[in-house]
């Protein structure tokens, strides 16, 4: 009588534990489950937050969300007003890892690591600002300067912008100067060297700032790079005798510099016009001298990411290494008869994408896309899953720890927002049991019908990889670069082929075959790919719509993007409906930043009112005389807007300044001479000036060159509370951290 009810018992015990075994092997799990019922495991919260971090756990999702935590601790610490003890918060770190070690288990001591994930990345970004510290040049100088060539980039046919280390500045003490400084001279191409010191008459002035708030902030990275001066030189500069490089890796670092710079030398000279500065930007990462209207229709065509070498031109380069490997392996017989075969060739492989990485220059994109190539690599070698989002966040945390402040740019943000985007979904479609029938359905298939639908399969293969790449990118270019690509998903159709079945594996044929000088072959066939890809992205961004252009997003909105979207990857089954508490944020105030009334650059040199008329675009309305068109520029992309003109009859002006209205009425006076300052202060609502207005000035708001020098760049904004009935937005409403001072 019990045999009939044991036997299915069994049966049934044992497919539950063969359909466990299979789902482990799938998702690369070996996190054991968080049961809420366990000894170490008692908590009062909700089963459903149990099951929810049990889930995603067990999906192998742990490094990734460590990177998370990681990640959230950086933007903490950049964020913050103030800059925090160093000692304060590594004494935090350990109390906090020993209390999480000896006092919680289950989903509190899963927290925990999150929280120490946070606190980790405050302390990483509060180490590294400590050991980036170097002297700044306090104001504008000409002096003589001496320095060791770090870093070459060709600008122009006669100009070239070089980063000097190990420098010396005549009108400026050893404890005062810059670790390095950065310079624009006067350089055909391949005059200078790295590794070369050289010495000549500059310009110097302090690292450059933002030039609207909350806009792209170079002087953060300048000082995470050590450079304490940006400039240009005189004329010339003077090569000085050869002189020994100094330790071992600076001596392999300027090496390296110098081979990469060769090369890409090498390859223009053989490949003429903008194909060959493609061509060198593809193999060893330099693309000096590309024309801007090239890179811009670049961008509109969605092939920019073409140019920075990341995990498309690594699984490229690597895939069709390892099959290369193979085949030379499989010659062998014993190595054939092997059962590690693709071992060995996984081997090579990696072995060719480390030397790529060091070709390329190790840019931010680059790093991750090595990180990940090696952990698939590493996967065939232990044969174990490894595309998933482990590797992912392996990546980040990996990135982060080298160069914090990478985090804050957006080769950052878009390579991994489309690299988790990718994954995720291809997962989640992989998981499918839909997608497992139609596989075995094709299998019974003849094979002439499966060789016919590869094609379409293909192309199906990178609209797809392109419309979510571009979805999950589209945020951070709106935010970084004030535009989307309509366009881009056929600009990748019509451009990835080519790129894949003729550029990037004769490219590595061309780095293989270089060290012999036989190279012009493959090297002509990559450069034809090159010419067609162009040709795509001249077509495409000349059509109409190509561009969108799009006003400044609130920092917030991405926060709030991102949360959604990391909630939607990292989370498991009905868990991923959080992903609507982050998106509903957007629905109070809107993604986008409130539209300025005027700006004005830091140094007062020129300012712009935003002028709208009513059913047209946001237009910039600038002040007379020249300069600033950088800075106009970018004004322009912060409010959405398509054009600006010079100057209108708006702006009434004479030797000693200009005034005009704005928005509401009030009068603004831009005064360049101190004889102009008297009346302005008298009858003008707001006063710009880079001058120092007096101290008795009666208007209600002044920007002189005190504030100005204070608080950076200025968007002005209507408020009702404001004396002037205007509010000044502030890039830095102190300067207490090391890289405003």
């Amino acid at each position: 009588m019990n045999e009939p009810l044991t036997r299915p018992r069994r049966s049934t015990v044992l497919q539950q534990e063969r359909a466990l075994r299979r789902f482990r092997a799938e998702v690369g799990a070996d996190v054991p489950s968080i049961k809420s019922g366990s000894p170490r495991s008692q908590w009062s919260a909700a089963p459903w937050v149990v099951a929810a971090v049990d889930a995603t756990l067990r999906r192998g999702h742990g490094p990734a969300w460590l990177a998370v935590g990681l990640g959230t601790g950086l933007l903490v610490y950049f964020a913050l007003p103030y800059e925090p003890m160093a000692a304060a918060l590594l004494l935090a770190l350990v109390v906090g890892a020993w209390w999480t070690y000896r006092r919680m288990s289950g989903v509190p001591q899963v927290l925990g690591l999150f929280g120490l994930a946070l606190l980790a990345g405050m302390a990483l970004g509060a180490l590294h600002t400590w050991a980036a510290f170097a002297p700044t040049v306090p104001e504008q100088m000409t002096s003589e300067i001496e320095g060791r060539i770090i870093r070459v980039e060709q600008r122009t046919a006669t100009r070239a912008r070089i980063t000097l280390a190990d420098v010396a500045v005549e009108r400026l003490d050893a404890e005062a100067t810059p670790h390095n400084i950065r310079i624009t001279a006067r350089a055909d191409p391949g005059d200078l060297s790295v590794g070369t010191r050289i010495r000549g008459l500059a310009s110097l002035q302090p690292p450059p700032e933002p030039v609207r708030p909350g806009g792209y902030n170079p002087r953060l990275n300048l000082y995470f790079d050590r450079i304490g001066a940006t400039g240009f030189a005189f004329g010339r500069v003077e090569a000085l005798p050869a002189q020994p490089w100094g330790s071992v890796f600076t001596s392999a670092a300027s090496a390296l510099a110098q081979l990469r710079l060769d090369l890409a030398m090498r390859y223009q000279d053989q490949v003429a016009g903008e194909a060959g500065i493609l061509v060198g930007a593809l193999l060893v990462g330099r693309r000096d001298g590309l024309a801007d209207e090239t890179y811009q229709d670049l961008r509109q065509a969605g092939l920019a990411h073409v140019l920075a070498i990341s995990g498309m031109h690594m699984a490229l380069v690597t895939l069709t290494a390892l099959g290369a490997f193979y085949a030379l392996v499989s010659l062998s017989p014993k190595l054939s008869a092997d059962t590690g075969v693709a071992r060995w060739a996984a081997f090579g492989a990696l072995a060719i994408a480390l030397a790529y990485l060091c070709l390329s220059g190790a840019s931010t994109a680059t790093q991750r896309a090595f990180v990940m190539i090696s952990t698939v690599l590493l996967a065939v070698v232990f044969m174990r899953q490894a595309l998933t989002l482990r590797a992912v966040g392996l990546a980040a945390l990996i990135v982060l720890a080298i160069r914090p402040v990478a985090l804050l740019g957006p080769s950052f943000q878009m390579s991994f927002a489309a690299t988790t985007a990718l994954v995720a979904v291809y997962g989640a479609i992989n998981r499918s049991p839909r997608l497992w029938r139609y596989r075995e359905a094709l299998r019974e298939r003849p094979k002439a019908v499966q060789r016919a639908l590869l094609p379409f399969s293909w192309i199906v293969g990178i609209g797809a990889t392109s419309l979510i790449a571009g979805l999950a990118t589209a945020p951070f270019a709106a935010y970084h670069f004030g535009e989307a690509v309509p366009l881009g998903l056929l600009g990748n159709l019509l451009a990835l082929p080519i790129v894949t079945l003729v550029v990037m594996p004769m490219g590595l044929l061309v780095l293989l075959l270089t060290p012999f000088a036989m190279e012009a072959l493959p090297l002509f066939v990559m450069a034809q790919g090159v010419e067609a890809v162009l040709a795509v992205a001249h077509v495409v961004a000349a059509m109409d719509g190509a561009r969108l252009p799009i006003a400044a997003l609130e920092a917030r909105a991405i926060l709030a993007l991102t949360g959604a979207g990391l909630l939607a990857a990292l989370l498991v089954g009905r868990a991923k409906l959080l992903a609507l508490v982050p998106l509903s944020a957007l629905l109070v105030g809107g993604p986008f930043a409130p539209l300025p009334v005027a700006y004005v650059e830091a140094d007062a040199s020129v300012m712009a009112i935003v002028r709208q008329t009513e059913g047209q675009m946001p237009w910039l309305d600038r002040s007379p005389g020249r300069g600033g068109s950088f800075a106009v520029s970018r004004w322009q992309e912060a409010i959405g807007g398509e054009g600006a003109a010079e100057h209108t009859t708006q702006w009434r002006c004479d030797p000693l300044g200009c005034v005009t209205r704005i928005g509401g009425g009030a009068t603004l006076a831009f005064a360049f001479e101190p004889a102009a300052l008297a009346e302005d202060c008298r009858v003008a609502d707001i006063i710009v000036t880079p001058l120092a207005a007096p101290e008795a000035c009666e208007a209600p708001l002044v920007l002189d060159r005190a504030f100005l020098n204070t608080h950076g760049a200025v968007a002005l904004h209507g408020s009702e509370g404001a004396p002037s009935g205007y509010r000044a937005e502030l890039s830095f409403p102190n300067r207490p951290r090391p890289w405003q001072r």
